[in-house]
């Protein structure tokens, strides 16, 4: 009645969802409605999410198939630089990911066989070798570009630059998997999640980028159902936290901590994914100076008011980071 009315059909939430974006989560007849009315199917949101992307969070096969036949990019990325079909193999959503690939996804650099596998994860981890695995990797590699590519010896800073471009560092990578729920009382106690393993690297600013994923969900249900499925007015939320090699926590001062909102008033686990650092969609953030050899990173879960319970599942930190002074 409201789009024969002329109600615009593309009329955005404030976090730039449409009407085609939050038709995911319901019938696969108000997805068709939408798009016969001329919904935008490649309309971005805030994050950058097409509604291709929430449909592969959503492991909604019906409605990527039919996305897919209405002519939705396949391969653009959100603000964590993930395509629909990288988002579908991280969740481990077999189905999802086959009916994107068929759609013609651009799957370049593992084969089919990988999503027939049990966990296709684990398939792709036992198939990839990550490099460098060592300190002495790095060194090496530095040596053989300032010195073997060229007739000459190439300055220091721009091989320094090559291999930072290349995100060429030491990666390590901490995950926890267990339910909890954190009140109001219990945020007060700012007792971390998860802490990351011992950062590597130099002395002076070692890490280059860090990736956070986290599954969480409020307490799916608030007094504002304007705000639901939304971020607006969202009582529940993360941080992040640096813990010194002594057990002392960095005083982070005005600085930022905040890491991501759950999504309001919604019963169904999220999976959020917040990247910070050289070759991220976000800036360089200035607690990742402070950060030191042996020093660890803390995901602290948030709540705040009565009634508000932050929900988490699971998650991870991965840490890149350099062993060569500027």
């Amino acid at each position: 009645m409201l789009l024969e009315a002329g109600a615009n059909v593309n009329a955005a939430a404030p976090d730039g969802r449409t009407a085609l974006h939050f038709s995911i989560r319901g019938t696969l007849e108000l997805t068709t409605l939408l798009l016969n009315y001329g919904a935008d199917i490649n309309r971005r949101a805030s994050d950058g999410s097409l509604p291709l992307h929430d449909a592969a969070r959503e492991n909604n096969v019906p409605a990527i198939k039919t996305l897919v036949d209405y002519g939705s990019d396949l391969d653009v990325e959100d603000e964590t630089g993930r395509p629909p079909l990288i988002i579908a193999i991280q969740s481990l959503y077999r189905e999802a990911a086959a009916a994107l690939v068929t759609g013609g996804a651009r799957f370049e650099s593992k084969s089919w066989q990988i999503l027939q596998t049990e966990s296709s994860m684990q398939a792709v981890r036992k198939e990839l070798i990550y490099w460098p695995r060592s300190p002495k990797n790095i060194c090496d590699v530095f040596a053989l570009v300032r010195f073997r590519v060229a007739k000459s010896p190439l300055r220091r800073s721009l091989v320094l630059d090559i291999m930072d471009y290349a995100g060429y560092w030491l990666r390590s990578t901490s995950s926890k998997a267990q339910k909890i729920k954190i009140d109001q009382k219990d945020a007060q106690l700012g007792l971390p999640y998860l802490l990351s393993d011992p950062v590597q690297g130099r002395m002076n600013a070692p890490v280059r980028q860090v990736k956070f994923l986290i599954r969480s969900h409020d307490q799916g249900w608030s007094s504002y159902p304007e705000q639901h499925g939304t971020y607006e007015g969202s009582c529940t939320w993360f941080e992040v936290a640096i813990q010194r090699n002594n057990g002392e926590w960095v005083d982070f001062g005005n600085e930022d901590r905040f890491l991501t909102w759950n999504v309001h008033a919604s019963p169904k686990p999220r999976e959020y994914c917040i990247i910070y650092g050289r070759n991220s969609p976000k800036r360089r953030c200035r607690w990742m100076d402070w950060i030191e050899p042996g020093d660890r990173i803390a995901i602290i879960p948030k709540a705040a008011y009565l009634g508000w319970v932050n929900y988490v599942e699971s998650a991870s930190i991965e840490t890149m980071s350099t062993c060569l002074p500027d």
